[in-house]
């Protein structure tokens, strides 16, 4: 299950509600949560913290030369 800002945009009488049903139906399953409030995330079994170093259209991403045009070059076989 993949949870994107799942409370964002809710009152906190609705967003405890959520936070109740999340808790219970996440059990035993993987879940992804993306959070920017990390006090929604805090009692996670395992918190990852991306960085993006990288973004735009595939040609951009590409003239770049960087980590993109490196996956890039190794899916498509190009060396």
């Amino acid at each position: 299950m993949i949870l994107d800002e799942a409370t964002s945009a809710v009152d906190n009488e609705t967003e405890a509600a959520i936070q109740k049903s999340l808790a219970m139906i996440t059990q035993d399953r993987t879940t992804i949560a993306i959070a920017h409030r990390l006090s929604k995330i805090r009692h996670s079994h395992c918190i990852y913290v991306i960085d993006i170093v990288e973004q735009g259209k595939h040609e951009d991403l590409l003239a770049l030369d960087g980590i993109y045009a490196l996956l890039w070059r190794v899916q498509s076989g190009i060396h």
